[in-house]
């Protein structure tokens, strides 16, 4: 994991490569380029609703706090899911930025661990809650708007 400060200046840059492409993508950038992310907002299974309580979670790492933070608010003032946080980064797109040093945090579904569907035949439209994947997304549109507001 990063273990230096950075101060990056560009705007929030979200990602929707898989792990694999995340890695290279972010291999493949230059340092000049790395510095230009000011940080990322990964969005991933957004939407199955997995518990009894619509739940979002937000994870990064020590260095992604204030961007933690500013979703949770944003969250909190927006939309209705609780909201879970971790600094333990796992297996996701957001992993690769935090390995060089640039913020990042991934807003899942809550209790993705439980989702049956994910990767299987059974992950279908019909399995989407869309009532959760907009408010996740609100989430982030919102603290997204905040973030570039103060860029």
């Amino acid at each position: 994991m990063c273990t230096t400060n950075c101060c990056c200046r560009a705007p929030v840059t979200p990602t929707s490569t898989s792990s694999s492409g995340s890695l290279a993508y972010v291999a493949g950038l230059s340092t000049a380029e790395r510095e230009l992310i000011r940080s990322v907002v990964n969005l991933d299974m957004i939407a199955s609703l997995n518990a009894p309580q619509p739940t979002v979670l937000l994870a990064g790492a020590s260095l992604s706090q204030h961007l933690i933070d500013e979703l949770a608010r944003a969250a909190a003032t927006y939309t209705t899911p609780a909201v879970q946080t971790s600094l333990h980064p796992l297996n996701s797109d957001h992993v690769p930025f935090l390995e060089k040093c640039i913020p990042a945090v991934l807003t899942i579904e809550g209790a993705d661990s439980t989702n049956a569907n994910i990767h299987s035949a059974r992950d279908t439209l019909d399995s989407i809650d869309y009532d959760l994947a907009l408010e996740i997304l609100r989430m982030n549109v919102a603290a997204t708007a905040r973030l570039l507001g103060s860029a």
